[in-house]
């Protein structure tokens, strides 16, 4: 939301640079979302892995855009994207030359989660299911979709036991306090 606390919005170019130190200094790879454009180049000098998070998903220009510069996308599925959808959106990525592509879910909305804190329910299912009709890499994000420290550890595991290739954990330094 626009009116938020100023703590909570994105870090911007400030953010990039914060990342090109923990890359350089401790050799932490990167992956970073895409917002906009605009921030195309100084994001690819940056990132390893050019993230498109779920909003922008269905930005086509967006996706084809970051796929012409030969660094490897991960595409996360929108909380509300049908399989199809998602997959819809890899194939602007690979039209316009991503070699190196990853799908994430992300967890989808529902009309009730199971906790007031829980965002999104992790799709698990869909895992075996886009493995079926293609060879990308799917991802899981366990921390985004229950936003809840305490299922993350089970929704891990899940998602190990759904076949996911690989997963993105959300990480904090002081976690009773993140």
């Amino acid at each position: 939301f626009p009116y938020r606390s100023e703590k909570y919005n994105e870090s911007g170019l400030e953010g990039l640079k914060w990342l090109k130190t923990a890359k350089d200094e401790a050799g932490i790879p990167v992956i970073t979302e895409l917002m906009e454009e605009k921030y195309l180049d100084d994001i690819c000098q940056v990132t390893d892995i050019i993230q498109i998070g779920s909003r922008n998903m269905q930005n086509f220009p967006l996706i084809v855009e970051a796929a012409k510069t030969g660094v490897p996308l991960m595409i996360k599925r929108h909380y509300g994207a049908s399989l199809r959808d998602w997959l819809g959106a890899a194939e602007y990525a690979l039209k316009y030359g991503c070699e190196k592509l990853i799908l994430c879910e992300r967890g989808m909305s529902i009309p009730h989660t199971h906790r007031s804190t829980s965002r999104f329910a992790l799709d698990l299912q869909v895992v075996p299911a886009a493995q079926e009709l293609t060879s990308i890499p799917i991802a899981t994000d366990p921390s985004h979709a229950t936003f809840w420290r305490n299922w993350v550890e089970p929704m891990t595991l899940g998602s190990i036991a759904s076949g996911a290739d690989s997963i993105m954990l959300e990480v904090h330094p002081d976690p009773e306090n993140s």
